[in-house]
């Protein structure tokens, strides 16, 4: 029986990926998009792109039927102790969410499960005044262990944000984040739809993560068969979703964690990676073990192949020691191997506002480039969020064709990394 679905699902995939792809030759407007925290600010003539905050607001503009938000927790508002003069782009954004009934846009929002150090005092009044359908999700009821960590917005099938920004007025002014803005962009936004159905289906009462995923949520693009698209009307590029945790991902849909891997072990020059944590360990759970998957592909790479490696981790007020100890022991094997394999790390600082503090703010958050590949991700790189915490990525693979300055996403992501690396808020460690 259990053969017969799964011939059934790969007849059923083969068709859908076949339809997706006839449907897939419009051009579609990719950027990265950035938060600049107030107060740090770049040499002239800097890479810079859109704001956060102007993106989000272009996707909700945008939409005319549904949008749909899968968060960690939502604090757009100041609220008690955590409030700011920078909070009002939260207060627009959460006004404007708040106006979409109003125009005939039905919002739904999947939110981690709440608790009193990551709250739900926005959506709690969005139910309250009955201007979204919120569901939680419980990661302890169906793994076990883990988070909802995706920072997921897809509007109407056609547009959407994948990145590191929370729904917190911090990630807008406070908090430095990276992300993924697609407008008319049916393939992907469809495929993303998927991913975001996922999570609805699973934080509905009494659900539970079925062995076998029904053909609904199948996966349309995926590493080995991923999406060719025109980006700004310049060549196509290969583009794809990937998932975690492994339980979440449907037929076809390529695991997150196989994705971050494939970029480090298919790159021939150079690996640039920014983080928030890198943690070659299971650090939340239970007894806590070494796990160091990511950290050995990086160590190989170098040492096997010459590729030049770097990792910014970022350094605020919750950085453990054990962290800096894990980037200074990567960065000790620079130099070995057959090729003198190059692996530097360092510590990117944001610094301190200078006449106030704000609770969990000044940090850097996550992205990777390699020479083949750019990843954008939701998640911080420790074994638990690629093994039991929900989380997605975009890989763009851009580096064939003519691209040119304006679309091409691995070649900005690149400048970006280079951007911050060679600034004065970057400790090379030695």
């Amino acid at each position: 029986m259990q053969k017969t679905i799964a011939v059934l699902l790969t007849f059923v995939a083969a068709f859908l990926t076949a339809k997706a792809a006839q449907d897939c030759n419009k051009s579609c407007n990719l950027a990265i998009v950035e938060s600049i925290p107030e107060h740090l600010s770049y040499r002239p003539n800097s890479q810079l792109h859109l704001s956060t905050y102007k993106a989000w607001m272009q996707l909700l503009g945008a939409a005319t039927a549904t949008v749909d938000i899968a968060s960690y927790y939502w604090t757009l508002r100041g609220h008690g102790n955590i409030t700011d003069v920078t909070d009002k782009q939260g207060w627009m954004v959460y006004n404007e969410l708040a106006g979409l009934s109003k125009r005939g846009v039905k919002l739904r929002i999947v939110q981690n499960f709440p608790s009193e150090v990551y709250p739900d005092l926005d959506t709690l009044d969005l139910t309250k005044e009955k201007l979204a359908d919120v569901q939680n999700i419980n990661f302890t009821k169906l793994e076990g262990a883990g988070i909802l960590h995706t920072k997921l917005w897809v509007a109407d099938k056609k547009h959407f944000y994948v990145g590191s920004a929370n729904m917190d007025w911090r990630s807008l002014t406070q908090v430095k984040e990276l992300g993924l803005l697609g407008i008319d962009c049916e393939c992907l936004a469809q495929d993303a739809q998927k991913l975001f159905n996922i999570y609805w289906y699973l934080s509905s009462p009494g659900a539970v993560i079925p062995p076998t995923w029904s053909a609904d949520y199948t996966a349309m693009f995926n590493m080995e068969d991923p999406a060719s698209i025109s980006i700004n009307n310049t060549a196509p590029v290969d583009i794809y979703w990937a998932s975690s945790p492994p339980s979440f991902c449907a037929h076809q849909r390529t695991q997150d964690l196989d994705a971050l891997l494939t970029v480090i072990n298919t790159a021939d020059k150079f690996v640039y990676i920014a983080v928030m944590d890198y943690f070659p360990a299971v650090i939340y759970g239970r007894p806590k073990y070494f796990w160091p998957t990511f950290d050995d592909a990086l160590r190989s790479a170098a040492y096997d192949r010459g590729v030049h490696v770097r990792v910014m981790g970022s350094y605020w007020n919750h950085t453990s020691k054990d962290m800096v100890r894990f980037l200074q022991s990567l960065s000790a094997s620079n130099g070995t191997g057959p090729y003198q394999g190059i692996i530097e790390t360092s510590l990117f600082i944001v610094p301190p506002l200078p006449d106030r503090s704000i609770p969990f703010t000044r940090v850097n958050h996550k992205y990777m480039v390699s020479d083949k590949a750019a990843y954008i991700s939701t998640s911080n790189w420790s074994g638990d969020y690629f093994l039991y915490t929900g989380g997605v990525s975009c890989i763009v693979n851009q580096t064939t064709g003519n691209h040119g300055n304006d679309a091409n996403i691995q070649a900005d992501l690149v400048k970006t990394f280079e951007r911050d690396w060679y600034s004065d808020y970057n400790r090379i460690l030695l």
